[in-house]
């Protein structure tokens, strides 16, 4: 980790595990999608809506619900040093209405 900056680096296993990274955690924050590497993959993860489906036998497809509060609630990794549960939301997420508050300005 650079001095005086806060990163995201998972690193993939040869076994077939998901990974991502670099990515600037402040980057994820604030939305800067427009930099290398996975920020828009880490950001659409932390910031993505859940949506409800109802498909119909002939294939169609109506969306019944969308819930855009639901995902990335609660972001934790395990604290140093204990088992315990470290809340690290803040780092990645802004309050809900935060972008649009600033869209205001």
């Amino acid at each position: 980790m650079m001095a005086g900056r806060l990163w995201i680096q998972l690193h993939r296993k040869s076994e077939g595990m998901f990974c991502c990274g670099p990515a600037p955690v402040k980057a994820i924050l604030n939305g800067d999608t427009d930099l290398k590497y996975d920020v828009p993959f880490v950001f659409a993860e932390v910031n993505a809506d859940r949506d409800t489906w109802l498909i119909s036998e002939d294939g169609s497809k109506v969306k019944i619900e969308s819930d855009t509060k639901i995902v990335g609630q609660y972001i934790s990794t395990k604290a140093t040093g204990s088992n315990q549960r470290m809340d690290i939301t803040n780092f990645y997420k802004h309050t809900e209405g935060w972008l649009s508050q600033q869209t205001e300005i």
